[in-house]
């Protein structure tokens, strides 16, 4: 699996106990994740995974997990920067248009499912 520091609001991620990967987890909502994220980016970390992966809308599950860089770098990655913005709007447009109610707790545990799966795939 390849390095990286995983920032979620993802509850199963608690649990991952990879050698490669520093899980940080925080009880916020995926709004506050991203502009977590971006403060991270802007710190001089580099986005390894898309902010919104999945073809599930931004306002349809609560669970979100960026993979930043392990180590900040010597300078802002405009790149990283340019994507954590675009999806920052993006999300807050999402979010605008329609807010999705709280699921079910069975729902919400596949969402979980989702976006973990989503993320270990892409370290491989």
């Amino acid at each position: 699996m390849k390095k990286g520091m995983i920032i979620t609001n993802n509850p199963k991620f608690k649990d991952l106990h990879e050698k490669n990967l520093v899980v940080e987890y925080h009880d916020i909502s995926a709004q506050q994740l991203l502009l977590l994220v971006r403060d991270y980016v802007h710190k001089n970390h580099i986005v390894l995974t898309h902010p919104l992966h999945s073809s599930l809308k931004p306002n349809e599950t609560p669970y979100r997990s960026v993979v930043i860089s392990n180590q900040a770098g010597s300078k802002v990655d405009f790149e990283s920067v340019q994507l954590i913005e675009s999806a920052i709007t993006t999300y807050d447009k999402f979010l605008n248009d329609k807010q999705v109610e709280l699921r079910e707790e069975y729902i919400l545990k596949d969402y979980q499912t989702i976006d973990y799966d989503l993320i270990i795939k892409a370290m491989e």
